[in-house]
């Protein structure tokens, strides 16, 4: 929102609302104490929100196999449908990355990095500071306890790296699904104020295949997460509706539980698990965030 201001506004308005990292907002706060200037102000942030989008990026990691492929490219295509048909969340606003050339129908690239990369160039250039950011992330995932890593095609996603794609969006509102293995040590990592990130796995222990994204489909073809029934899904609904379905799953195949969802919303690098509940510092922002939209008021 900085860009619409004159120069010698944005000189004005000290060290502390400029400290932000590149790409970041600058706090409400900071703007509102500002002397003279708190009606205009007010006016250009009703302006960049009246003009905020969405965006949706999903991308389905490395396979291996066919079958792995063809899964993730699956519940991929069908999370974006239901986000646009169920959820009005049209399938023209989201971009969808895949492992291979032989599932490229309705698919923007093969999810190489260096396509990935381009993608969150094209972000980049198109988002404004009141957009929100919906990343869906389906796959393989690995760790070596430093340096976590998403699997794709060729070189793959490490923690860091991705960390840095989104440090450099102006969006100030972005919420990830991370549904792969080790994807809890890419939460504490990727972990700041501005995200909430719902991964399948609590750490960089919990290393087998993941199923939360057959129970996200779930979520977005029934009402089912949400509890509250005001016809809206927030993130904290989600996250306790994909804990108890995955639980569910390996209780009911007598299985020993390898996958725990987690959840990262306030920056503290600490990721909660359902049993740890609010008491472990999360869900307060998780609770205000929507997934799914309530009726008649689309977007994310």
């Amino acid at each position: 929102m900085l860009d619409l201001l004159p120069q010698h506004m944005v000189n004005g308005l000290g060290p502390r609302a400029l400290s932000a990292p590149p790409g970041r907002f600058v706090s409400s706060a900071a703007f509102w104490g500002l002397t003279g200037w708190g009606f205009l102000l007010s006016f250009v942030f009703a302006l960049s929100t009246a003009q905020a989008a969405d965006h949706l990026l999903l991308i389905g990691g490395l396979g291996g196999e066919e079958k792995y492929s063809k899964e993730f490219h699956e519940a991929l295509t069908t999370i974006r449908s239901l986000l646009a048909e169920k959820h009005g969340r049209p399938a023209a606003n989201a971009r969808l990355l895949t492992d291979s050339e032989a599932t490229t129908r309705g698919v923007n690239a093969v999810s190489t990095l260096e396509n990935v990369a381009r993608e969150f160039e094209r972000l980049r250039a198109d988002m404004r500071t009141s957009d929100t950011l919906l990343l869906i992330l389906v796959g393989h995932g690995q760790s070596d306890f430093q340096e976590p890593k998403f699997n794709l095609p060729g070189r793959d996603l490490t923690a860091s790296a991705l960390g840095r794609m989104l440090d450099a969006l102006p969006a100030q509102d972005q919420r990830l699904v991370l549904a792969f293995p080790c994807s809890g040590h890419f939460s504490q990592i990727l972990a700041h104020p501005l995200r909430t990130i719902l991964a399948s796995t609590d750490g960089p222990r919990q290393i087998h295949h993941c199923v939360m994204p057959r129970y996200l489909i779930e979520a977005l073809k029934t009402d089912a997460a949400d509890t509250d029934h005001d016809g809206a899904v927030s993130f904290y609904e989600l996250f306790g509706f994909l804990s108890q379905e995955v639980e569910g799953h390996f209780v009911g195949g007598d299985m020993l539980q390898t996958e725990n969802p987690s959840l990262e919303d306030n920056g503290d690098r600490e990721v909660t698990t359902l049993a740890e509940g609010m008491d472990a510092g999360d869900g307060e922002n998780a609770k205000r965030i929507r997934f799914t939209p309530a009726p008649g008021k689309p977007g994310i």
